[in-house]
């Protein structure tokens, strides 16, 4: 299963960074992507649901690693901080999944 998690996690940030920087989609050149963000009701409301999964994904990184006794999983932050949720989720539980059968210390 960890592989099949590491395969998400590269397709999603390769989907999410293709987008953003243009690679992907057919977007005005002269818009930044940050501007759509909140450019109205619906793009603000995907966006805030976006960034607070984010924020309570990274809480509960944190709680389940510590549970298992491993420490916060700090590869964690900047994949999704940078590059998104689509990538530090199944890059977390890839993670997670490789240190199953490991014994902890």
């Amino acid at each position: 299963m960890a592989k099949l998690y590491w395969a998400l996690a590269v397709l999603g940030g390769a989907l999410a960074l293709g987008t953003f920087f243009g690679l992907i989609g057919n977007y005005p050149a002269t818009q930044s992507p940050l501007q759509g963000f909140f450019a109205n009701r619906a793009a603000a409301t995907a966006t805030i649901d976006v960034l607070w999964a984010i924020g309570v994904f990274l809480i509960w990184a944190g709680v389940d690693s510590r549970r298992a006794g491993r420490g916060y999983p700090w590869l964690i932050l900047p994949i999704t901080l940078i590059v998104g949720l689509c990538a530090g989720l199944p890059a977390y539980l890839a993670m997670r999944e490789s240190r199953a059968g490991t014994p902890t210390a």
